[in-house]
């Protein structure tokens, strides 16, 4: 009989830690407390830091996840902190220029959530299913911003806001998958199939 996989106890904390996080920081934007738009973007931009450094944990530690998806994770995140990078740094460029790079990294994000969601056959169909609509919300937020970069800045900035809302909805979701607490729920998670 193969050994049971499990995911360590600190990598779901640090899903749900992240999860949350990123649902306060997409409420603080949505709620705009009277902050600038630079500091807003400066925001998400920790925000698409935040997703892309536990993509690359989680690309390192989850072992039910295939060779394959362990690769996509690690580069997505990768090509995720460099986008933020752009982002946050050089604080001449011009604020839309900002929102762009962060969609772009954003979308990537959601494309590559579509596709763990569609193969990882070790989450319920419920929760496979909720990964793929916010991957597709993602995309579909993400290209908005990028195909009407001239709307209101303001606007552009809270669509992208509620588009880590949604991940970090799907953060959380993916820290409690497969917990003993949740099995025989919409939570559960199956063994891996030995490779």
């Amino acid at each position: 009989m193969t050994n049971e996989v499990e995911i360590p106890s600190w990598l779901r904390y640090l899903n749900l830690i992240i999860g949350f996080c990123l649902i306060i920081l997409s409420l603080i934007v949505i709620l705009n407390f009277g902050l600038a738009k630079t500091t807003m973007v400066l925001i998400l931009s920790f925000s698409l830091i935040a997703i892309s450094f536990t993509r690359i944990i989680n690309s390192l530690k989850d072992e039910y996840l295939s060779s394959h998806f362990r690769t996509a994770n690690a580069v997505v995140g990768a090509i995720g902190l460099s986008i933020a990078a752009v982002a946050i740094l050089p604080r001449d460029i011009e604020i839309t220029t900002s929102i762009y790079f962060l969609a772009i990294g954003l979308g990537l994000q959601g494309v590559i959530r579509i596709a763990m969601g569609g193969a990882d056959t070790t989450l319920s169909n419920w929760l496979r299913g909720f990964l793929i609509s916010v991957g597709i919300l993602t995309i579909l937020l993400t290209l908005f911003v990028m195909v009407f970069p001239n709307i209101n800045e303001m606007i552009l900035i809270v669509v992208l806001a509620y588009a880590f809302l949604a991940n970090g909805l799907a953060r959380i979701a993916k820290g409690l998958a497969g917990h003993d607490l949740f099995e025989g729920t919409l939570l559960d998670r199956k063994q891996p199939k030995s490779q």
